[in-house]
């Protein structure tokens, strides 16, 4: 608007219809506004120009941060991988250690209980009986009576912890007799060094807890008790014979 007001004012004056003072004055204005739009234009220049120096910079800054972010993630990655190979090392070391029974039980006649114990090779460790099975007995039958007892025979039992004239028996039969006899290593008492070789029997109870005192109480694993197994039925008078007889066939077979 400046520069059209000196040529207009320029034309006048060539014309003398114009001041030269006028003109030289307004000829003034128009050079400071000219300097001070060069001023402001290197100022924008120079705001340009930091302006991308700092944007140089920022992407600088970033890919550093983005190289420096990446190698320490790769430094993690590294040390996860081989924390998780020491893992795995750990936990097939102690499957060698530990012990994992196919069933849920209640563990029995450990071979040792002291840490760092040492069995022998092929020891049987423990028993475990079931937590959700029956309870059975195992029984051990003379040899002397092995021919009158069958599997599906019923039995009695009597709990030794538990008076049985008080609380009573409890109902069972024989589910399964050893093929063969064994050795009886049950204890080293007189009574069963005479009993020599037994079978093993194994007899199922028809219920697993007593009455005691007006409460039913559970029969744990572990309890022992006798068996009584009912191999048939007698007349009274034969009680009172037997011995007798058995007696009479003795002595005459000791003549």
């Amino acid at each position: 608007m400046i520069q059209e007001r000196v040529d207009a004012l320029d034309t006048l004056r060539k014309k003398s219809y114009g001041s030269k003072l006028q003109y030289l004055e307004l000829k003034q204005e128009l050079i400071e506004e000219q300097q001070d739009l060069a001023v402001q234009q290197a100022r924008l220049n120079q705001l340009k120009q930091s302006e991308q120096s700092i944007s140089t910079q920022q992407t600088l800054y970033l890919a550093e941060k983005r190289k420096q972010t990446l190698a320490e993630q790769n430094a993690l990655q590294v040390q996860s991988d081989a924390l998780s190979q020491q893992v795995t090392k750990a936990e097939q070391r102690l499957t060698h250690y530990t012990l994992i029974a196919p069933i849920t039980g209640q563990v029995q006649q450990l071979a040792t209980t002291t840490i760092d114990g040492v069995v022998q090779s092929a020891q049987l460790l423990m028993h475990i009986v079931p937590r959700d099975s029956a309870l059975e007995v195992e029984a051990m039958i003379q040899n002397k009576d092995i021919g009158f007892v069958q599997e599906g025979q019923k039995a009695v039992v009597k709990v030794d912890t538990f008076n049985f004239t008080k609380y009573g028996l409890i109902d069972a039969q024989i589910s399964s007799i050893s093929d063969d006899a064994i050795s009886n290593d049950a204890s080293n008492t007189l009574q069963n060094e005479r009993q020599g070789l037994v079978y093993n029997a194994r007899v199922t109870l028809n219920q697993d807890k007593l009455l005691i005192e007006g409460r039913e109480v559970r029969l744990s694993p572990g309890m022992s008790v006798t068996t009584e197994i009912k191999t048939g039925q007698r007349r009274l008078i034969e009680f009172f014979l037997s011995p007798l007889l058995r007696y009479k066939q003795e002595s005459l077979g000791e003549r």
